[in-house]
């Protein structure tokens, strides 16, 4: 890895780990009593949905390793630290202990929904 990647890796990530603490501590400061771990949703789809148009907007192929500084700096350095696999697992589990249902609808909008926002915008953006 160059130094300019991982230097944009280091900016981009800073980035998006900032707007996801803003949007967390928001949402915790407008709505404290929130059991339903919306922001995190809220992340994983449009960080999800973000990905999918900078890979579309780039042509860049899926399969090959990311190289492009914009996607050095968006896809992987804010993309990736804005949206969290971590908190996604932690809140699922704690959703498991107060409601089974909640957490299996959890998981079904994190995961089809991630999966259709990235496609949506992708397909939006390459169609020709």
């Amino acid at each position: 890895m160059s130094a300019l990647s991982l230097s944009l890796v280091c900016l981009g990530g800073a980035l998006g780990a900032l707007c996801r603490y803003w949007i967390s501590r928001g949402a915790a400061l407008l709505r404290p009593e929130m059991k339903f771990p919306g922001p995190t949703l809220f992340v994983n789809l449009t960080g999800s949905a973000l990905l999918g148009g900078l890979l579309a907007a780039t042509s860049a192929d899926l399969t090959a390793p990311i190289e492009a500084p914009l996607l050095v700096f968006a896809g992987v350095g804010f993309c990736g630290a804005y949206t969290t696999f971590s908190s996604f697992c932690t809140e699922t589990v704690a959703l498991m202990r107060t409601s089974k249902r909640h957490a299996i609808i959890y998981v079904v909008a994190t995961v089809a929904g991630a999966i259709a926002a990235f496609s949506a915008i992708f397909t939006l953006i390459t169609f020709n």
